[in-house]
């Protein structure tokens, strides 16, 4: 029996969550390289200041993460910086509470810890907690319901269950893919501590009242669908269930969006660091018998690691930080398993640490690289500074078109609002009909031809979407295409890889000629 109590903190976890852990994260987050996932999170967060999400732009997310991250914003020049460092420090956060959580369970402190360790040497982790997307928000949020979960399953007051499920309801307003942590939790506040046990009273009441939570997380989701209800149900659903099809299609990559391909990837994924082998460790130590509240912990935090694998399984691709979800339930569970005695934890041990040495590879290639040639994210705000410098100069005020939004959102100019998702609505074709695009604020591939004959934009940003052995489509052709069509002149931009296209006339064209 593992019992449910509170153990304080010495100093060497504090060191270790609060210096040594965030201070590495942030190292991670500024060598690891510019993802173009990243362009419709910065895109949403830089817009919903002043406009209304869905109504006056197009998002594929659910809001919470975007109005988290909106007053980083305010640091104009350096946004992108800030939140890949606020990235960095919400998983820093993520990790102190899952060895919070293993605590209550009566985890020894350096058993957690190194279940902790195992968790950030996970790839899905590494990923989720360097670049600008939301799964790490929703990972804390996740982390944070499994901490008032436990409290609630030790007898502790109504405003347990409720915290736990708010929690819950803000990670799917957060991600929508979170969802079926909601189910979850209240099934797990239901079960008894013995199976012979009746479910009624106090359990039914908490079940309740870790719904009601939900419900109150996922206001934000909600106000924004009541605001926009078709924008955001195609940015949200819509557009996940067809667009991946069609793009993956035309690349000869489909395969990959079955289920068994989905399943394929996703294993190679969990072998990116020890997961894989904490979910054989957990499946081959979950038969063993268990009393009382070590049972219910247990039986929460496993279907807290079943959601998780449906969350990872929900969207079109097995892309590595699906599996995030998953993630902090089911080394909560490998702390408690460690702990007890077993003549194969030695055995287990070696597995789990080979392969977390194994999952250190991608931090380390990065860190290798950034030495070589600078942090990514650094290089990035220096050409965003110089694109922005170019722009002024040439008297461009027309906004500047480019799927490429984390190249521009700290130029200090305007980019075209209909491209606030990145490429991944401006790379689709038959998506949407052209009165639709314009209702929803967006441009397709379909429409950019039309769109800027009506309102030429004062400039346009290619280049960073080059054609790639998996994906051998160029994701920003329409716009080059149209810049090279229209006489658009290209303006050299210093040490970065993007191509600048002035207006034709712009007063740059007359200095440089």
């Amino acid at each position: 029996m593992i019992p449910l109590h509170r153990r304080e903190w010495n100093r060497e976890s504090w060191l270790f969550f609060m210096v040594v852990v965030p201070a590495l994260l942030v190292l991670m987050a500024l060598a690891a390289p510019v993802n173009h996932d990243e362009d419709q999170y910065l895109g949403a967060a830089a817009l919903v200041r002043d406009a209304a999400i869905y109504r006056d732009f197009m998002s594929l997310q659910t809001p919470l993460h975007a109005y988290v991250f909106a007053p980083l914003t305010l640091l104009t020049g350096w946004s992108f910086l800030a939140m890949r460092v606020a990235t960095a420090l919400l998983a820093a956060a993520t990790l102190a509470l899952v060895y919070a959580a293993q605590r209550l369970l009566g985890v020894g402190r350096r058993t957690a810890m190194l279940a902790t360790a195992l968790l950030l040497c996970c790839t899905a982790f590494q990923v989720g907690a360097s670049v600008v997307r939301n799964d790490i928000l929703p990972a804390l949020l996740l982390a944070l319901a499994i901490v008032a979960a436990l409290r609630a399953l030790d007898g502790a007051a109504w405003s347990a269950p409720l915290a736990a499920g708010l929690c819950v309801g803000l990670a799917i307003a957060a991600k929508i893919s979170y969802a079926p942590f909601a189910p979850a939790l209240c099934l797990a506040l239901l079960l008894p501590a013995h199976p012979a046990q009746p479910i009624f009273g106090r359990r039914i009441v908490m079940s309740t009242v870790a719904g009601i939570g939900v419900l109150a997380g996922m206001l934000p989701a909600v106000l924004c669908f009541a605001r926009a209800p078709e924008a955001f149900w195609w940015g949200v659903v819509a557009f996940a269930r067809s667009a991946p099809h069609a793009y993956y299609g035309a690349s000869g990559q489909a395969p990959w969006l079955t289920p068994w391909g989905k399943l394929l990837r996703l294993l190679l994924v969990a072998a990116e660091g020890p997961a894989l082998p904490a979910l054989v460790v957990w499946l081959v130590a979950s038969r063993r018998a268990h009393d009382g509240a070590a049972r219910r912990a247990r039986s929460l935090l496993g279907l807290f690691v079943l959601a998780g694998l449906v969350a990872a399984f929900l969207p079109a691709a097995g892309w590595r930080q699906y599996l995030l979800p998953a993630l902090p339930p089911l080394f909560i569970l490998l702390g408690t398993i460690l702990t007890e005695p077993d003549d194969r934890r030695r055995a287990w041990g070696t597995l789990l640490v080979l392969f977390a040495l194994a999952g250190l590879a991608r931090p380390a290639r990065d860190a290798a690289v950034a030495l070589a040639e600078g942090s990514p994210v650094l290089r990035t705000e220096r050409s965003a500074h110089r694109i922005g410098a170019t722009l002024r100069a040439a008297g461009i005020s027309g906004r500047l078109a480019t799927v490429s939004v984390h190249a521009v959102v700290d130029s200090g100019h305007e980019f075209d609002h209909r491209f606030a998702t990145g490429v991944f609505v401006a790379r689709s074709r038959g998506l949407l009909s052209i009165e639709a695009a314009d209702a929803f604020h967006v441009l397709t591939a379909d429409g950019v031809a039309r769109a800027f004959d009506r309102a030429p934009p004062g400039a346009i940003l290619t280049g960073h979407e080059q054609p790639s052995d998996t994906f051998p489509l160029r994701q920003d052709a329409t716009l080059r295409d149209y810049a090279l069509a229209h006489a658009y002149v290209l303006h050299p931009v210093a040490g970065d890889d993007g191509e600048l296209w002035l207006a034709p006339g712009s007063e740059a064209l007359v200095r440089t000629q």
